[in-house]
């Protein structure tokens, strides 16, 4: 997992992991037998809850190490493995298993008296919680068929939402959507799954990279086939991009059956929740202005021809070699050779602050002065934008 979603998470490399009785009371685990005690700390054979059935085998005394097999409560293979855990490590996962001791299957999307790091999606971010936890401290994390503790957490989301049934009502209420800009309306959740797993037809028909699905009918199965094998993370989606934009003709391509049906609950439940006048629509979560600010400048960039003109006068002062580097940069990141797209998105990640320069690439003293006048004609045709409600 990248080291953004870490921090977001409360997690990353120089800061420590929740201590166990931050979040947890051993004994008020649902388990058999106690396998190891010392001091505080109770390590049970098993425990389970309403989303997990969780063993631990002791594999040395001194010092202390342990496997722990968790085994997703969910029709199909889903057992993973991490090996070598040592006693802290325990102890950070039962503590992000006691988060979910009280509740029940239908609360899969939400729990609101948790604390912050779990509301949204609960057993995923229990998930994304250990993952964590086993990637920073490089621990041995066994995943059959999946490349990645991303790709597990994916997949494993859009399994839950199937097998639980969910619908497009369970969705809505977890958006938020408001007018930041004139006619661009921003919907907000919580979640980076429940986000990208919401955005990702809409976004994908728009400007994919495969002339497959741009543009095209298609159905998640075969964009998740094709994704898979041109990923070193598998499928990872829902977890890679923390915004998403699109224009009103790709939120009626989906109305009419252009991007193709039956849609997803998450689908249904944005264009219910979009207003018929919108005509554009971003999305975005945890609560950052840098990527709201990203979103907004592409709303700005498709329905403000006075803005738009402005910025791709700036644009054409950059020398070709550092624009050519930062298209060449995009097309890296996945973005489709498109020049009206890389131009989008030239301006909106220098709105963010980002240069988009190569590895070794020197600072180019014009880019600079292009990014701060592109910065500064974005604050001033957004001033009167609303403020996220938060």
């Amino acid at each position: 997992m990248d080291l953004a979603y870490l921090r977001y998470l409360g997690i990353c490399a120089d800061e420590p992991l929740a201590d166990a009785e931050e979040l947890a009371s051993p004994d008020s685990l649902a388990s058999d037998e106690v396998l190891f005690e010392s001091g505080n700390l109770r390590v049970p054979e098993r425990l389970s809850n309403a989303f997990f059935e969780v063993s631990f085998a002791l594999c040395s005394v001194a010092p202390p190490c342990f496997d722990t097999t968790v085994e997703p409560v969910l029709q199909g293979e889903w057992r993973f493995q991490i090996l070598g855990l040592d006693v802290q490590a325990v102890s950070d996962v039962l503590s992000a298993m006691e988060v979910l001791k009280d509740l029940s299957r239908r609360d899969f999307l939400a729990g609101a008296a948790l604390p912050a790091m779990f509301r949204a999606v609960p057993p995923a971010a229990v998930l994304c919680r250990i993952f964590a936890l086993a990637q920073v401290h490089g621990f041995n994390l066994v995943l059959p068929g999946h490349e990645s503790s991303q790709e597990f957490v994916c997949c494993y989301f859009d399994a839950m939402c199937l097998e639980l049934g969910l619908r497009p009502h369970h969705f809505a209420e977890l958006y938020a959507m408001s007018e930041v800009l004139p006619g661009v309306f921003s919907l907000h959740t919580e979640s980076r799954l429940v986000l990208g797993s919401s955005f990702l037809r809409f976004q994908e028909h728009y400007e994919c990279s495969n002339p497959q699905f741009r543009h095209c009918s298609f159905q998640l199965d075969d964009y998740k086939v094709w994704f898979r094998n041109k990923s070193l993370l598998g499928f990872n989606f829902y977890l890679q991009w923390p915004g998403f934009n699109v224009p009103s003709w790709v939120l009626d391509a989906m109305r009419s059956g252009k991007v193709g049906f039956p849609l997803r609950p998450q689908e249904e439940a944005v264009l219910s929740t979009v207003p018929p006048t919108a005509q554009y629509l971003i999305g975005s979560c945890e609560k950052d202005l840098e990527v709201l600010h990203h979103e907004m400048a592409h709303g700005l960039y498709a329905t403000n021809e006075t803005y738009r003109t402005a910025v791709l006068q700036q644009l054409r002062r950059l020398p070709p070699k550092r624009t050519e580097a930062s298209k060449r940069q995009l097309l890296k990141m996945g973005y489709v050779d498109d020049i009206q797209i890389l131009e989008d998105e030239m301006q909106a990640y220098m709105v963010e602050g980002k240069m988009l320069y190569e590895e070794d690439e020197l600072e180019c003293s014009t880019a600079v002065e292009v990014m701060a006048a592109i910065h500064a004609t974005f604050r001033l045709f957004s001033k009167a934008a609303a403020c996220p409600s938060w």
